[in-house]
């Protein structure tokens, strides 16, 4: 392509196997940085020419100072009307709209909420939620009647019980005991586990016979092929993989599980975080994205989201697996 990042030109071969599906021939490696939190600090990765996986080559040793408190996903309870609000979202996505939901639900969509309506999974199923931080989507399928909820993330400080019976265990799913779980599933959590093979394989011991296996994660699309390592989603160095399809497509039969179906669910965050990080401002940056984008803008980066989506080059799609 010629619509490529200057990042992507200046790589360098690298004849490291890939961890995926083992290629090591013409691998080429990548210099991303941290700007979540506006770190800067840089990381190597690989990516890898047979399978299109990109990998982080060296794991830092410490990880708990690139999730500090304030990261997103350990906060799970709202109070006041943010909390209503985003309980008026949630009984939208599950056709208990009481009018201003549709409304939220347009202007500030809630992807993992969208998925797991779209899926319509039976309410008594007993579900499994890995990487869940503090149990926020879990809380939320609880008001829509969801019964059977139990969480598992190793981040959290200790383990939360709510009083409504949802549980988020501070774990692993490598050392689940438990089997016979009708929905496993990652919410763009899959990307941040160093451990891939061990872990999906965890996953297919652990399944209920029909049991279901969904996986949302970033994927690699046309964002990468543009902004090259100023791409949101590379997200230095949380995320250890970034897929391609065909990498998670491979990845899950060696492990023991069919593709039932994926579908590309990226959003406008694809475009205005990578230019931000183009100009090398950080994604929590006070006002992002509003100060730096105008209506029309963020209109627009919406549309070509659902472009890309259409065409199958998005930078996010959700997986479902079954044995």
């Amino acid at each position: 392509m010629t619509d490529v990042s200057s990042a992507l030109s200046c790589a360098r071969y690298l004849d490291t196997a890939c961890q995926i599906c083992g290629n090591a021939s013409e691998n080429r490696t990548y210099v991303g940085k941290e700007m979540m939190f506006g770190l800067r600090e840089t990381f190597e990765y690989l990516a890898c020419s047979v399978c299109g996986c990109i990998q982080l080559i060296d794991i830092p040793n410490d990880l708990s100072r690139f999730y500090p408190e304030k990261y997103v996903s350990f906060q799970a309870v709202d109070g006041g009307l943010k909390g209503l609000l985003k309980k008026l979202r949630v009984y939208s996505y599950f056709g208990m709209d009481l009018g201003l939901g549709a409304w939220i639900v347009n202007r500030y969509p809630h992807l993992d909420l969208a998925a797991m309506a779209k899926m319509q999974f039976p309410k008594n199923w007993r579900i499994l939620d890995v990487g869940c931080g503090g149990g926020r989507l879990l809380l939320e399928l609880k008001l829509v009647g969801y019964e059977n909820l139990t969480g598992i993330d190793p981040f959290i400080a200790d383990e939360i019980e709510y009083p409504n019976g949802v549980r988020i265990l501070k774990n692993v799913v490598t050392e689940v005991e438990n089997a016979g779980w009708d929905l496993i599933m990652f919410h763009h959590s899959f990307e941040h586990i160093p451990n891939q093979f061990e872990t999906l394989s965890a996953v297919a011991r652990l399944l209920a016979p029909e049991g279901r296996c969904l996986i949302r994660v970033p994927v690699v699309g046309w964002p990468w092929e543009h902004y090259g390592t100023d791409w949101v989603s590379l997200d230095a160095p949380r995320h250890f993989f970034l897929h391609s399809e065909k990498s998670m497509g491979l990845l899950a039969e060696r492990c023991g599980l069919k593709t039932l179906s994926v579908e590309y669910d990226s959003y406008e965050f694809q475009f205005w975080a990578s230019e931000l990080y183009r100009l090398d401002i950080p994604l929590l940056t006070k006002g992002a994205p509003r100060r730096f984008f105008s209506a029309r803008q963020l209109r627009e980066f919406r549309q070509r989201s659902r472009d890309l989506n259409a065409a199958r080059r998005g930078d996010q799609a959700v997986f479902l697996f079954g044995l």
